[in-house]
């Protein structure tokens, strides 16, 4: 239900050292696999090239629901119903590539698959399951694994605890609290005990009132591929950041001396994985957490009635230079923060103020520490992580319905500018669907159209149906000729007439089986035709 698929194919990731380019090379032409979970209790592996399944595995935490199946009385349950992960790490010295999983609504645990040869797959490639029997404080992991190599070498998927950790299921919680667990997926494979997974607790929960932290991002911030801080969001509305850049996993902690990042509030829960940008007067002032607000987990989210505004924030993580010179590094208030707020025009949405963030006084201090707009329908909500590219936020929304003969509700694709808070400086949307992003066409222009001063950029367009998470395809998108071998792979020659320009078009699936499709641009365009032509 909620499993999206991943593709795996060539080796993509080209790390410059312990010899990735070898395995690159004797993998280059591997077979292309779509892997997905579903409802029948497996994960699925696909053939792209004809869409023959290879292999399908049964997660050991499944096998006892998977009789209801075939009960002529059976009510809808979940079974393996999160989104993998692909990463390729190293094992007993090798490069392997990896597939990681929780189960998400389906149980309280994940696994992980070595799919190095998708062809050959048997029993001896599955590397682990990690459940509530191995740790009592993992809930029903509504995380999507990260795999990583972390700063003391070890290879890890990096996980939220996630939700209902003291569910009566004879593994519960003594505590509700909720932590990040960092699994080394190399030292599970031979069973666990307590030094084969690091876990970080973080302040909040009860036994009665658990708390669950969600998908992390892991973020490598000094360029050595290896983790240095991780940022995760809670069911409190809390933003907590880890600090695991020694090489000693005993000292990996919270940032802050346990104190939260950013606290949006009790009812304004962040319940997917941020996105991580550099701050825009460069990386070393530090970086740009940005993330939404809301939850559609419970059936009691399934309505308009009562709930509180929900917000897209981008909270400003000072560097360690700017947090020795003792200015304020956590705790923010929205009064610390720009803000800016959206409206209907035309059918579209556009943000109203324009407000930029304002990074430095006039003494070159920190001013804003970020920005935020509130969403303005009411029940409305942010389920999905952010997707930057080229400096523009991609978003979507939900707004639910609880009639039965609705698709579950509708939504909004949504485009800010990453850096200043505002209304990107250029149009992004192919509003008259003429395949074309261009000022003159694609601006909303109350005057004279000779005079662009008073133009608004279109930021939102409507969707039918609950939208997920958008994807974004460029036009120009690097590739490489695997014919040639070329490591690293470089660009396709540039299409168009502007080869630094992101033409690009922009899909994300429906609630009711559709599909949205928008051509965007994510840099400003110059020339020519700026454009991917696609069906609507």
């Amino acid at each position: 239900v909620n499993s999206d698929p991943v593709y795996v194919g060539y080796p993509p990731f080209f790390y410059s050292f312990d010899n990735y380019q070898n395995f690159f090379n004797t993998h280059v032409g591997r077979t292309g696999v779509i892997y997905f979970g579903a409802n029948d209790g497996m994960l699925h592996a696909i053939r792209e090239s004809d869409g023959e399944e290879l292999f399908a595995y049964v997660p050991d935490k499944v096998i006892s629901k998977l009789p209801e199946l075939t009960d002529p009385g059976y009510s809808h349950a979940f079974y393996v119903d999160g989104k993998p992960e692909y990463g390729d790490v190293i094992i007993n010295n090798s490069w392997k590539s990896v597939v990681a999983s929780t189960l998400r609504a389906g149980g309280q645990g994940l696994f992980a698959l070595d799919v190095t040869n998708p062809e050959t797959f048997n029993a001896s490639n599955v590397l682990w399951e990690f459940t509530d029997e191995v740790d009592a404080d993992l809930g029903y992991t509504y995380s999507q694994p990260q795999i990583r190599r972390m700063a003391n070498g070890k290879w890890a998927a990096i996980i939220g605890n996630g939700i209902n950790n003291t569910e009566a299921d004879g593994n519960a919680s003594t505590t509700g609290t909720g932590a990040l667990f960092i699994i080394y997926i190399e030292d599970g494979i031979n069973g666990w005990s307590t030094t084969d997974y690091v876990k970080i607790t973080v302040p909040g929960g009860s036994v009665a009132d658990p708390n669950a932290l969600f998908t992390p991002a892991a973020a490598d911030i000094d360029g050595d591929n290896r983790v240095d801080a991780i940022y995760a969001g809670d069911r409190n509305g809390k933003m907590w950041k880890f600090d695991v850049s020694s090489n000693n996993s005993n000292q990996w902690a919270l940032d802050f001396g346990g104190n939260a990042l950013f606290d949006a509030g009790s009812g304004h829960p962040i319940t997917d994985r941020p996105a991580i940008a550099a701050h825009p007067m460069g990386a070393s002032y530090g970086q740009l957490v940005i993330f939404g607000t809301g939850q559609y987990i419970e059936n009691a989210d399934n309505t308009n009635v009562g709930q509180p505004t929900q917000t897209l924030y981008s909270i400003w993580d000072l560097s360690p230079s700017l947090q020795a010179a003792n200015y304020k590094a956590y705790g923010y208030g929205r009064n610390e923060l720009s803000s800016n707020s959206f409206s209907v025009e035309s059918g579209v949405r556009v943000i109203n103020s324009g407000n930029t963030a304002s990074w430095l006084d006039n003494n070159n201090e920190p001013d804003d520490r970020g920005w935020y707009i509130d969403l303005p329908t009411a029940g409305e909500r942010i389920v999905r992580r952010p997707v930057i590219r080229d400096n523009i936020i991609f978003f979507v929304s939900l707004i639910p319905d609880d009639d039965p003969c609705s698709a579950g509700g509708t939504g909004w694709l949504m485009v800010m500018d990453a850096l200043s808070g505002s209304t990107p400086a250029y149009p992004v949307f192919d509003i008259d669907g003429d395949l074309d992003v261009t000022w003159d066409s694609d601006m909303l222009d109350p005057n004279t159209p000779d005079d662009k001063s008073d133009d608004k950029t279109p930021a939102g367009v409507f969707s039918p149906s609950i939208p997920n998470l958008p994807a974004i395809i460029y036009d120009d998108r690097p590739g490489f000729n695997a014919a040639y071998g070329e490591f690293p792979p470089v660009p396709n020659a540039a299409r168009g007439c502007d080869a630094g320009s992101a033409r690009a078009y922009t899909f994300t699936t429906g609630s009711n089986g559709s599909i949205l499709t928008i051509e965007t641009a994510t840099e400003e365009l110059s020339c020519g035709r700026q454009s991917w032509n696609s069906e609507k």
